[in-house]
């Protein structure tokens, strides 16, 4: 979201300038006009020319309210206005001697626009435009006396080397503009692009430092209180040894303060340990078979339906530390919460990913709440912290691999997992 807003933000100031440079123009054509009437007393026809600056105006003034109230500007729309500006160019052109008219180079303002703001295929169609009316003009004009070449009128545009070398020259200088400004164009976009994603990850970084401080303050602090419930709950076995309803009951709590006590050992040992270090190499089969098992301790009463697009998928490797365990548990949480009576989940391949496909039965996912995931703090349960998603999408992009939400057309949320595996 942040990405696409960037995007949106950029194309606006790239419209918002060609409308600067657009009333330039025109400004300059008012001045020409005027010197034309008053200075020179030239016989043009003014009223074509008149209301084509008149039609320009009142697109460039309609273009710039718009644009103050548009959350939105498509390339589409960049494409119009530039094409428009050929238009409007040629036309005034026209009717002013053609090729012969010095204002004719104002038809390379569009392509070096249209280079910068367009992509490529698109800025070779404005470029194509321009040379086809220079072209047009070339030959089909109103004359103007004081444009008129000494001769000119004795020969023809095929024959004049003034005329053709104008041709030549605004051909070649509409391929060097469109070709390198383009090339040029493209590698400013990528960087910013990178730039971008750079700041972004920088960000999360940043975000994960003050995840980890507070879980390493957590940690500490859920220490003595486990050790007192451990404790009080040995007693309550001991003295509810022949109440089976009770001892089992008992012997729940009791595992789910071990699983509290070593997701506390594995956060220290993980952070005291690289990832180098830590992380092994693991089939698919064995993973998931140990998931489930921490699973069904955590979260007993909730059925998973499990199933394997190819049978051949359980022995791909891949890539995994004790983050990656977490990460999924958490994602499987989020689904118990919404869809307690089953959780669906697929493992295939696409391309060189393992795919994992995670569906529930619930009310669905927010846009908000999927445009968030690299936000910490962000969560559509009335308790939740909004931290398992967010360290999920850390661990998964730590890992090569990434998290996307919909919602099902069929009702419910399904989370696609993309985890990279290796060659087999």
């Amino acid at each position: 979201m942040r990405a696409m807003s960037t995007i949106s933000q950029a194309a606006a100031e790239n419209l918002k300038q060609l409308l600067i440079i657009r009333a330039i123009v025109l400004g300059s054509q008012i001045i020409a006009l005027a010197t034309a009437l008053f200075g020179v007393h030239a016989e043009v026809p003014y009223l074509p020319l008149l209301i084509c600056i008149v039609v320009m105006s009142a697109l460039t003034c309609y273009a710039w309210v718009h644009l103050k109230h548009a959350s939105y500007v498509s390339e589409a729309q960049m494409f119009a206005h530039i094409a428009a500006d050929v238009l409007a160019i040629s036309i005034f052109t026209y009717f002013s001697g053609g090729a012969t008219n010095p204002f004719v180079s104002f038809l390379l303002i569009p392509i070096s626009i249209a280079a910068t703001t367009l992509r490529w295929n698109l800025t070779w169609i404005i470029a194509a435009g321009c040379v086809g009316a220079y072209t047009f003009l070339l030959f089909y004009y109103r004359p103007l006396a004081m444009f008129e070449l000494s001769g000119h009128e004795l020969h023809t545009a095929q024959t004049n080397p003034h005329i053709v070398g104008m041709w030549l020259n605004f051909v070649f200088s509409t391929a060097i503009i469109t070709y390198f400004i383009v090339r040029m164009a493209a590698r400013l976009r990528i960087r910013e692009r990178q730039l971008q994603a750079t700041r972004e990850k920088n960000l999360q970084d940043e975000q994960m430092l003050a995840v980890a401080t507070l879980a390493a303050g957590t940690a500490h602090e859920l220490a003595t209180p486990l050790s007192t419930i451990a404790i009080n709950l040995d007693e309550l076995a001991h003295l509810n040894a022949h109440a089976p309803e009770q001892a089992r009951a008992i012997e729940v709590l009791q595992e789910q303060v071990d699983i509290c006590r070593e997701c506390l050992s594995n956060l220290v040992t993980t952070a005291n340990d690289s990832f180098s270090v830590r992380s092994s190499v693991v089939t698919s089969e064995d993973f998931f078979a140990d998931l489930f098992d921490h699973w069904y301790l955590l979260r007993p009463e909730v059925p998973i339906e499990l199933s394997w697009q190819q049978e051949d998928i359980k022995s791909t490797r891949f890539h995994a530390d004790p983050t990656l365990r977490q990460a999924l548990l958490n994602l499987l949480n989020n689904a118990a919460d919404a869809s307690p009576e089953l959780i669906q989940m697929t493992i295939g391949l696409s391309n060189h990913d393992l795919k994992i496909e995670l569906r529930d039965r619930g009310s669905g996912i927010s846009l908000e709440l999927a445009d968030s995931l690299g936000t910490p703090f962000q969560s559509n349960k009335e308790t939740g912290m909004g931290l398992g998603l967010f360290l999920s999408n850390a661990t998964l992009n730590r890992l090569g691999g990434n998290i996307r939400l919909f919602n099902h057309p069929e009702g419910g949320t399904l989370t696609q997992i993309m985890l990279p595996v290796l060659n087999q």
